[in-house]
């Protein structure tokens, strides 16, 4: 009895709140309890439930850290904070397509492919810190051949023609079926840069493609005829 209300007093009663008795109930905290050879379910399920909780608690602010540097890493703006891509940022903020961030274009819809994209980027961000990068940035437009037409198609019809000056009507949907991708053509559409390679030209269509074999190269093939007997007249009269 003696013991039973020695325990009772004790501030180092176990969880359960029963006394082990033949034991210092003094030694319950320090020694027993701490070692875990004295453990009742009650303290088990309250260790458990407090460790689950900060569990919970610590994958959630991993998930608001990762979620928000995602957030941060896609702006227009952190792209150009780099200096090396300064003339890319200004380029962009200034073209037509100045609303579509950068990724719209530069990463394949989906968020798989945003997240290998982010793992892929450290490679840049090395490239940044040890200043060994391509000088200037992608000045022979080679990150236009990886750009998908998935991204240009989230804005732009597919099967659309489209009259330009020229008197040219262009076709988007024959070249698509010749498995093109649009960046093929539209290499600078949004970094138009003085001294980059542009390939929206009649020079560099007929110099890839319509070079007479491989695809046609008479003028009516994608000039209209209105427009070609106005350039005849011109001639005509020039001479």
């Amino acid at each position: 009895m003696a013991l039973e209300k020695k325990c009772q007093n004790c501030s180092f009663v176990l969880p359960s709140g029963n006394c082990v008795l033949g034991r210092d109930p003094k030694k319950c905290a320090s020694s027993d309890v701490r070692q875990g050879v004295f453990f009742s379910k009650k303290a088990f399920v309250m260790i458990l439930s407090r460790n689950v909780f900060l569990l919970f608690v610590g994958l959630i602010a991993l998930i608001v850290l990762f979620a928000g540097g995602i957030w941060f890493t896609c702006r227009p703006s952190f792209c150009g904070s780099c200096h090396e891509m300064k003339a890319d940022y200004i380029s962009w903020k200034f073209s037509i397509h100045q609303n579509t961030s950068c990724i719209q274009c530069h990463v394949k819809p989906g968020l798989t492919h945003l997240l290998i994209d982010k793992v892929k980027s450290f490679k840049s961000l090395y490239y940044h810190l040890t200043n060994n990068y391509e000088k200037p940035i992608n000045k022979e437009s080679k990150l236009a051949s990886k750009i998908s037409n998935e991204s240009c198609f989230l804005c732009h019809a597919e099967s659309r023609d489209q009259s330009l000056g020229y008197g040219l009507l262009f076709k988007h949907k024959a070249h698509l079926k010749m498995r093109m991708r649009c960046t093929e053509c539209h290499n600078r559409v949004a970094h138009d840069i003085k001294g980059y390679r542009n390939l929206i030209t009649m020079e560099s269509c007929k110099k890839r493609c319509h070079d007479g074999r491989a695809l046609n190269n008479r003028c009516d093939f994608c000039h209209r005829q209105s427009f070609l007997q106005q350039e005849r007249k011109r001639s005509n009269k020039a001479f």
